[in-house]
């Protein structure tokens, strides 16, 4: 997606509690003059090799707009070692 941008991707907070629900936005923007459809997917990683999906949502930006995301990712018991990354597809 050469034309799609991440302007930026975070969580709400640092630090979460176990089984507290994670709140991830980000910002996504068309760079270019026309209308683009693009799938956006929130991938968790854990280590090197396992990864989940919090979520996927598919957006219409037209030319030059920009717009948000948010996903909810609930790790449950689990304490930390966690990344979260956009995918665009």
């Amino acid at each position: 997606m050469a034309d799609v941008a991440v302007q930026g991707f975070a969580s709400r907070k640092a630090l979460h509690n176990r089984n507290e629900k994670v709140i991830l936005e980000g910002t996504l923007q068309n760079t270019a003059d026309t209308q683009i459809a693009v799938t956006v997917e929130c991938e968790i990683r854990k280590g090197v090799a396992t990864r989940s999906s919090a979520g996927e949502v598919r957006l219409e930006l037209a030319g030059n707009e920009t717009k948000q995301v948010r996903f909810t990712w609930d790790p449950g018991d689990r304490e930390y070692g966690f990344a979260a990354v956009l995918v665009l597809k």
